[in-house]
């Protein structure tokens, strides 16, 4: 498997490998789509090293699950069928928590963070492409993004 030079996760060609491999195995499983929110503002307040570590600290909470890193600060999951990706965002809450913010001193800085978070869509497979559910999924993402952030949406 292809992986991520940053998080040693598994990247977006290997993700899209092993949904076409899920998806022709078929079963009951979901997929999980999850963006870091505020990464950008982060970066801006805090430089893009730290921003690289929130993306390593959250690529370690998934480091036991089925995740690759599919974008800069988007990872794809693929869980069992029943799955809560509500544990997923709670341990990455508690466990993505910089304690050492570099104050970037630049005119562009957009004042203090708060830590990352992360927006997670999440669909059950139902017989649709692998292109179909990503695209279901990546959807509910963007609407827990609308909904607040550090949420969890279903589709």
């Amino acid at each position: 498997m292809e992986r991520d030079g940053l998080t040693g996760l598994g990247n977006r060609k290997a993700f899209f490998a092993r949904g076409e491999e899920r998806v022709a195995a078929g079963g009951d499983f979901a997929l999980a789509v999850m963006n870091i929110d505020h990464l950008k503002r982060f970066n801006m307040h805090n430089g893009h090293i730290a921003g690289d570590e929130v993306v390593k600290a959250v690529a370690l909470q998934l480091r036991n699950l089925d995740a690759f890193r599919i974008a800069g600060d988007t990872f794809g999951v693929f869980l069992r069928a029943g799955s809560d990706a509500e544990e997923i965002r709670q341990n990455v809450a508690e466990a993505v928590n910089p304690t050492q913010p570099v104050h970037c001193g630049d005119a562009h800085c957009m004042g203090p963070q708060p830590p990352p978070r992360v927006s997670i869509g999440v669909s059950a497979w139902r017989g649709e492409s692998m292109s179909e559910l990503f695209e279901r999924t990546a959807a509910a993402m963007l609407d827990a993004k609308t909904k607040g952030r550090n949420v969890v949406v279903v589709a």
